[in-house]
């Protein structure tokens, strides 16, 4: 799991909020939650998922790695 910028937020793993990798065992089900920090919002996940939907689940099966993408806020 990583988050893109650095800094720009937080990923909860199954509840956890993480802010840099965590590995989880495979086959496992796991519940990811993207969290911006202040100045940032969630724009999608990338690698292994897709999409914007957040909160969202994923199946592991192997190594696999996921990205919470977040954009600055733009300033008024």
């Amino acid at each position: 799991m990583n988050v893109a910028p650095e800094g720009s937020g937080t990923v909860g793993v199954n509840g956890v909020e993480y802010k840099s990798p965590v590995r989880v065992p495979d086959n496992s089900t796991v519940s990811f939650r993207a969290k911006a920090a202040k100045g940032y919002r969630f724009v999608c996940w990338d690698e292994a998922l897709s999409g914007d939907k957040n909160p969202t689940t994923y199946h592991v099966t192997c190594n696999t790695k996921v990205t919470a993408v977040f954009e600055p806020v733009p300033q008024q």
